[in-house]
Protein backbone atom coordinates (compact mmCIF):
# COMPACT_ATOMS: atom_id res chain seq x y z
CA UNK A 1 0.00 0.00 0.00
CA UNK A 2 2.88 2.33 0.57
CA UNK A 3 4.45 1.72 -2.41
CA UNK A 4 1.07 2.71 -4.09
CA UNK A 5 0.75 5.56 -2.40
CA UNK A 6 4.26 6.59 -3.34
CA UNK A 7 3.63 5.99 -7.35
CA UNK A 8 1.43 8.93 -7.84
CA UNK A 9 3.37 11.68 -6.80
CA UNK A 10 6.67 10.19 -8.04
CA UNK A 11 5.16 10.32 -11.89
CA UNK A 12 3.59 13.92 -11.27
CA UNK A 13 7.14 15.10 -9.91
CA UNK A 14 8.77 13.33 -13.05
CA UNK A 15 6.29 14.64 -15.30
CA UNK A 16 6.65 18.32 -14.15
CA UNK A 17 10.52 18.51 -14.61
CA UNK A 18 10.36 16.60 -18.29
CA UNK A 19 7.87 19.63 -19.29
CA UNK A 20 10.17 22.19 -17.15
CA UNK A 21 13.42 21.44 -19.51
CA UNK A 22 11.38 21.48 -22.71
CA UNK A 23 10.16 24.99 -22.26
CA UNK A 24 13.43 25.77 -20.77
CA UNK A 25 15.43 24.44 -23.91
CA UNK A 26 13.09 25.63 -26.35
CA UNK A 27 13.48 29.85 -24.89
CA UNK A 28 17.12 29.08 -24.95
CA UNK A 29 16.81 27.97 -28.71
CA UNK A 30 14.69 31.11 -30.23
CA UNK A 31 17.10 33.23 -27.24
CA UNK A 32 20.26 32.07 -28.77
CA UNK A 33 21.68 31.14 -25.41
CA UNK A 34 24.30 28.44 -25.52
CA UNK A 35 22.24 26.24 -22.48
CA UNK A 36 19.30 25.93 -24.84
CA UNK A 37 20.93 25.18 -28.26
CA UNK A 38 22.93 27.15 -31.05
CA UNK A 39 22.18 30.24 -31.87
CA UNK A 40 21.67 31.68 -35.80
CA UNK A 41 25.12 33.46 -35.56
CA UNK A 42 26.50 30.28 -34.29
CA UNK A 43 25.29 27.62 -36.83
CA UNK A 44 26.80 30.40 -39.34
CA UNK A 45 29.95 30.77 -37.77
CA UNK A 46 29.91 26.48 -38.20
CA UNK A 47 29.52 26.68 -41.75
CA UNK A 48 32.51 28.62 -42.46
CA UNK A 49 34.33 25.61 -42.95
CA UNK A 50 33.30 23.10 -45.64
CA UNK A 51 29.96 23.57 -43.98
CA UNK A 52 26.97 26.31 -45.86
CA UNK A 53 24.31 27.27 -44.01
CA UNK A 54 21.05 27.85 -46.36
CA UNK A 55 18.55 30.89 -45.89
CA UNK A 56 16.15 27.68 -44.30
CA UNK A 57 18.58 26.62 -41.26
CA UNK A 58 19.85 23.51 -43.25
CA UNK A 59 23.44 22.58 -44.05
CA UNK A 60 24.98 21.58 -46.86
CA UNK A 61 28.62 19.59 -47.48
CA UNK A 62 30.59 21.88 -50.02
CA UNK A 63 33.46 19.77 -51.91
CA UNK A 64 36.43 20.99 -51.39
CA UNK A 65 38.49 22.89 -54.64
CA UNK A 66 40.94 20.32 -54.75
CA UNK A 67 38.35 17.23 -54.84
CA UNK A 68 37.31 18.77 -57.75
CA UNK A 69 37.33 16.85 -60.79
CA UNK A 70 37.98 18.45 -64.22
CA UNK A 71 37.35 16.26 -66.92
CA UNK A 72 36.84 12.62 -67.27
CA UNK A 73 38.62 10.23 -65.55
CA UNK A 74 41.24 8.41 -66.88
CA UNK A 75 41.54 10.85 -69.91
CA UNK A 76 44.34 12.37 -69.65
CA UNK A 77 45.27 15.84 -72.29
CA UNK A 78 48.00 13.89 -73.40
CA UNK A 79 45.40 11.20 -74.17
CA UNK A 80 42.76 13.21 -75.83
CA UNK A 81 45.57 15.45 -77.74
CA UNK A 82 47.33 12.03 -79.16
CA UNK A 83 43.84 11.11 -80.47
CA UNK A 84 43.93 14.92 -82.31
CA UNK A 85 47.04 14.68 -83.86
CA UNK A 86 48.00 14.42 -87.42
CA UNK A 87 48.85 11.23 -89.49
CA UNK A 88 50.98 12.89 -91.69
CA UNK A 89 53.49 15.75 -90.74
CA UNK A 90 56.34 17.13 -92.44
CA UNK A 91 56.47 17.98 -96.27
CA UNK A 92 54.60 15.93 -98.31
CA UNK A 93 56.11 13.04 -100.58
CA UNK A 94 56.48 14.25 -104.81
CA UNK A 95 53.75 12.30 -106.89
CA UNK A 96 55.72 8.96 -108.06
CA UNK A 97 54.28 5.34 -108.85
CA UNK A 98 56.18 2.00 -108.97
CA UNK A 99 55.51 -1.86 -110.35
CA UNK A 100 56.91 -4.61 -108.30
CA UNK A 101 57.50 -2.77 -105.10
CA UNK A 102 56.80 -0.09 -102.81
CA UNK A 103 57.18 3.67 -103.73
CA UNK A 104 59.32 5.99 -102.07
CA UNK A 105 57.47 8.26 -99.72
CA UNK A 106 54.48 5.66 -99.03
CA UNK A 107 53.61 6.30 -95.54
CA UNK A 108 54.56 2.57 -94.25
CA UNK A 109 53.78 3.69 -90.87
CA UNK A 110 50.29 4.85 -91.40
CA UNK A 111 49.38 1.50 -94.17
CA UNK A 112 51.77 -1.27 -93.34
CA UNK A 113 51.98 -3.42 -96.41
CA UNK A 114 50.99 -7.23 -94.97
CA UNK A 115 53.60 -8.97 -94.26
CA UNK A 116 54.56 -12.24 -96.86
CA UNK A 117 52.80 -9.67 -99.84
CA UNK A 118 53.87 -9.58 -103.19
CA UNK A 119 53.68 -5.78 -104.61
CA UNK A 120 52.03 -5.23 -107.92
CA UNK A 121 52.07 -1.47 -107.97
CA UNK A 122 51.93 1.34 -105.92
CA UNK A 123 51.51 4.89 -105.65
CA UNK A 124 51.38 8.47 -103.97
CA UNK A 125 50.17 11.74 -105.19
CA UNK A 126 50.20 14.77 -103.42
CA UNK A 127 49.07 18.28 -103.26
CA UNK A 128 49.17 21.29 -100.55
CA UNK A 129 48.03 19.32 -97.55
CA UNK A 130 46.42 15.88 -99.21
CA UNK A 131 48.32 12.87 -100.11
CA UNK A 132 46.48 9.56 -101.55
CA UNK A 133 47.89 6.49 -101.48
CA UNK A 134 47.55 3.18 -103.09
CA UNK A 135 48.65 -0.07 -103.29
CA UNK A 136 47.43 -3.78 -105.26
CA UNK A 137 49.05 -6.93 -103.83
CA UNK A 138 48.77 -10.41 -103.50
CA UNK A 139 48.64 -12.22 -99.98
CA UNK A 140 48.97 -16.00 -99.52
CA UNK A 141 46.43 -15.78 -96.57
CA UNK A 142 42.82 -15.84 -96.66
CA UNK A 143 40.43 -13.03 -97.89
CA UNK A 144 39.01 -12.56 -93.98
CA UNK A 145 42.53 -12.70 -92.74
CA UNK A 146 43.91 -9.92 -95.09
CA UNK A 147 40.66 -7.81 -93.76
CA UNK A 148 41.10 -8.61 -89.98
CA UNK A 149 44.95 -7.73 -90.38
CA UNK A 150 43.89 -4.27 -91.80
CA UNK A 151 41.73 -3.66 -89.47
CA UNK A 152 43.90 -4.12 -86.80
CA UNK A 153 46.64 -2.13 -87.49
CA UNK A 154 43.92 1.04 -88.73
CA UNK A 155 41.87 0.52 -85.48
CA UNK A 156 44.74 1.08 -83.13
CA UNK A 157 45.51 4.60 -85.15
CA UNK A 158 42.00 5.25 -84.21
CA UNK A 159 39.97 4.64 -87.81
CA UNK A 160 36.61 3.06 -87.53
CA UNK A 161 35.29 0.63 -89.50
CA UNK A 162 32.22 0.82 -92.16
CA UNK A 163 30.83 -1.68 -95.45
CA UNK A 164 31.75 -0.45 -98.40
CA UNK A 165 30.29 -1.38 -101.77
CA UNK A 166 32.06 -3.73 -103.87
CA UNK A 167 31.38 -5.84 -106.83
CA UNK A 168 31.24 -9.93 -106.41
CA UNK A 169 32.98 -12.04 -105.58
CA UNK A 170 34.79 -8.99 -104.15
CA UNK A 171 34.69 -7.56 -100.24
CA UNK A 172 35.70 -4.28 -99.40
CA UNK A 173 35.92 -2.38 -95.98
CA UNK A 174 35.85 1.68 -95.61
CA UNK A 175 37.96 2.99 -92.58
CA UNK A 176 37.55 6.68 -91.15
CA UNK A 177 39.51 8.88 -89.00
CA UNK A 178 38.40 12.03 -89.55
CA UNK A 179 39.32 13.44 -92.71
CA UNK A 180 41.13 10.40 -93.68
CA UNK A 181 39.95 7.62 -95.37
CA UNK A 182 41.26 4.13 -96.36
CA UNK A 183 39.25 1.64 -98.28
CA UNK A 184 40.74 -2.39 -98.47
CA UNK A 185 39.30 -4.49 -101.03
CA UNK A 186 39.98 -8.13 -101.18
CA UNK A 187 39.14 -10.60 -103.95
CA UNK A 188 39.81 -14.57 -103.67
CA UNK A 189 41.96 -15.30 -107.04
CA UNK A 190 42.24 -18.84 -106.16
CA UNK A 191 42.94 -21.40 -103.59
CA UNK A 192 45.82 -19.92 -102.45
CA UNK A 193 46.23 -16.16 -103.50
CA UNK A 194 44.18 -13.33 -102.48
CA UNK A 195 44.53 -10.07 -104.29
CA UNK A 196 43.46 -6.99 -102.35
CA UNK A 197 44.04 -2.99 -102.98
CA UNK A 198 44.34 -0.51 -100.78
CA UNK A 199 43.47 3.17 -101.68
CA UNK A 200 43.48 5.84 -99.20
CA UNK A 201 43.56 9.88 -98.72
CA UNK A 202 45.69 11.19 -95.65
CA UNK A 203 45.63 15.14 -95.12
CA UNK A 204 47.85 16.67 -93.16
CA UNK A 205 47.01 18.48 -89.73
CA UNK A 206 43.74 15.98 -90.40
CA UNK A 207 42.30 14.57 -87.09
CA UNK A 208 39.77 13.08 -85.31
Amino acid sequence: MARRSLAGPIAATVLVVVVGLAAAGASGWHRGDPAGGSSEKGSQSAGSGNQVTNGDGSEVIRQPESAVVKGLPGLSKSTSSAKKGALLSGPLPQSASLRGGLVAGFPRSVIPVLPGSKLGSSGVSSTAKTLQVSVVATSPKSPNAVLAYYRGVLSKQGFTESSAPAAAPSTAASFRRGADGIVVTVTRSSRTVTNYSLFGTLRAGAGK
